[in-house]
């Protein structure tokens, strides 16, 4: 039977203390290279590669290699290590406490309570832990509607900005700084840009172990 990813995790802290881990750790990148290495732990390889790779040239290749191979997959692929074996009460620490990301003070966890973001609540059975790690570390990739700034510009040249609450083939419904809420038929529209949103860049604020967390936590909700 193969180690939980807790289990892994005390080996890999064990694995530090060893004279020469150097070898073990080469194997261990080789295997996530190839992809045999199971999801919940491939940070915690990452990491320990990482930490010895500074006196260690194979290892340096190797990290090289994997970088490389991420790099070809896509922007999203090297925060694939994010998406399972965090910490949930790590998670919950940073989404309350965190001064710079303010999660708590952005969203609610109820959808009676009114915040900046939307409501929270639920998110854990209505959206896979890929959306939610994608929502983090590309905020402004899928904009909930009612919370995105957009600017239209119309074809007898004038122009509109404000939030996109609804969008439909037939036009969008924009709400308007006043409070008021305007349709605009799609065929009067000559460029719209894409919705903005107030979310923070996480991954310029948490590593990919506190992305983790915060994913283990939201997957709860």
């Amino acid at each position: 039977e193969p180690p939980s990813p807790g289990e892994f995790q005390n080996a890999m802290k064990l694995l530090s203390s060893v004279p020469s881990p150097e070898p073990v750790l080469r194997g261990l990148v080789k295997d996530l290279i190839a992809g045999k290495v199971a999801l919940p732990v491939q940070l915690d390889v990452l990491e320990a590669a990482q930490r010895l790779s500074n006196k260690d040239e194979s290892l340096r290749d190797l990290l090289k290699d994997y970088n490389g191979q991420m790099s070809r997959k896509g922007p999203l692929a090297e925060f694939k290590v994010a998406l399972e074996g965090g910490n949930e009460r790590g998670g919950r620490n940073i989404f309350n406490n965190n001064a710079q990301l303010a999660c708590s003070k952005c969203h609610a966890l109820a959808s009676g309570e009114k915040q900046i973001g939307p409501s929270l609540e639920g998110i854990g059975k209505r959206q896979t832990a890929a959306y939610l790690l994608e929502s983090l570390i590309d905020p402004q990739a899928k904009i909930v509607p009612g919370y995105g700034l957009v600017t239209l510009t119309l074809n007898n040249g004038r122009s509109v900005t404000g939030t996109l609450m609804a969008e439909t083939d037939a036009g969008l419904t924009v709400k308007l700084t006043d409070g008021s809420e305007e349709i605009y038929a799609s065929s009067a529209i000559a460029y719209r840009t894409k919705p903005l949103g107030a979310m923070p860049d996480v991954k310029a604020l948490l590593n990919k172990r506190q992305l983790r967390d915060l994913v283990a936590y939201l997957c709860t909700l």
